[in-house]
């Protein structure tokens, strides 16, 4: 069995931020268990066993998630599955149920939910389904389904998913350009004939100042334009999950024909004239300016007193510096100059080693000066008599 999970553009790198996931099988019965038949369809729903231990293998979380369902396959059922899972971070109970049709014993139930959200599938019971049964889509991720490949009958699949549906009803799909991530947009070549466009981070495929387009009245002619950008959705494009480009409008795939035409046709992963090299840009700009070079200033602040920059100018309260003070005693051996804005210290390096004031600064020699004065000497020296004076004479 061939079955893997990706984004909708067939990217492989996944995690639990991505909000709509693509389970991707050949053989869809692995998933999938049949709830109703008629002699000309069926309708299924998702194995929530199956689908949980899928997701988990994948390290991904199955109860951020949601499988759509339900499906519905005539009789030719399809080779290959695209079973959508939808973050419920963009999901909404509906509020209600309407009756859309009937189907064998039961009915097809379209859920009602409130303003701002869709159903994407109808669904389909015996009995009126619980609120908790299905979920509706913020319609901001939808645009209508213009493509030409869908089966009608009693029932119909709303777009290529297979959901559950009925004719009378407009069909919608994902809009994928809002759903790929690139701020800088991508360069798409052909592979064949080298054709190459700019595939805009807002999904427009353009060469020069105009877009590629598709034909919106004439549904049966699969040829395309080129005109000036408009942002409409027939002008929109993604890259598909088959390597090619996709029509965010029909859902086909861009091609060139033999006569060097670009027209479009459903999705061929195996054509080799549906592959686009795809090459995502950056989204940074190269700019020119000048150019800054760092050097070192030839009359530096630290050598030049004039550069010396005063950190603080507020003034020294002196007379705290005569003060109670719970530090160690400790008396220089200058006198600062109290006149001075800098106190006889200096500003700069510099200036502690000018000639004319180093007496007056703090010196650096390690060298301790133990002086000793006169008056101090005397005083020790008078003590000193009287002490054996009264010695002698108590002799």
């Amino acid at each position: 069995m061939n079955t893997y999970i990706t984004d909708l553009f067939g990217n492989s790198n996944i995690n639990d931020n991505i909000v709509i996931l693509l389970l991707q099988t050949s053989d869809y019965r692995t998933f999938l268990t049949q709830i109703a038949k008629t002699d000309n369809d069926s309708i299924w729903c998702v194995d929530q066993n199956k689908y949980k231990n899928f997701m988990l293998e994948r390290s991904l979380e199955p109860q951020k998630y949601i499988p759509i369902e339900h499906l519905w396959f005539t009789n030719d059922e399809p080779k290959t599955l695209d079973l959508l899972i939808i973050s419920k971070s963009i999901l909404h109970h509906p509020k209600d149920y309407d009756i859309a049709g009937t189907y064998g014993k039961g009915f097809v139930w379209k859920p009602i939910g409130k303003y701002g959200y869709k159903q994407i599938a109808f669904y389909y019971s015996e009995n009126k389904p619980k609120l908790s049964d299905t979920y509706l889509i913020n319609e901001k991720y939808l645009t209508d389904y213009n493509g030409r490949f869908y089966s009608v009958d009693n029932v119909t699949n709303l777009n290529e998913f297979h959901l559950l549906g009925t004719i009378d009803i407009p069909r919608i799909t994902l809009d994928r350009t809002k759903l790929f991530n690139s701020s800088g947009g991508f360069d798409v070549t052909h592979d064949i004939t080298g054709t190459s466009f700019e595939l805009s981070a807002k999904g427009e495929l353009k060469s020069g100042n105009d877009c590629v387009g598709v034909l919106t009245v004439n549904r049966n002619d699969n040829a395309t334009y080129l005109q000036e950008c408009d942002q409409s959705q027939p002008q929109k494009w993604y890259p598909d999950k088959t390597g090619g480009i996709s029509s965010a409008y029909t859902g086909e795939c861009l091609t060139i024909d033999n006569q060097g035409s670009m027209i479009v046709e459903k999705c061929d992963k195996t054509n080799k004239k549906h592959k686009w090299g795809i090459k995502r840009r950056s989204p940074w700009k190269t700019k020119k300016g000048k150019r800054t070079v760092l050097v070192e200033s030839n009359d530096p602040w630290y050598i030049n007193d004039d550069n010396a920059i005063e950190l603080d100018s507020t003034p020294i309260d002196h007379s705290e510096m005569n003060g109670y003070r719970d530090n160690a005693d400790y008396k220089p051996f200058f006198k600062p100059d109290l006149c001075k804005k800098d106190v006889g210290l200096g500003h700069s390096f510099k200036s502690r080693h000018l000639a004319t004031e180093r007496a007056l600064k703090e010196g650096f020699s390690k060298k301790r000066h133990n002086k000793i004065h006169i008056s101090k000497l005397l005083f020790f020296l008078t003590w000193l008599i009287l002490i054996l004076c009264v010695i002698h004479n108590d002799d």
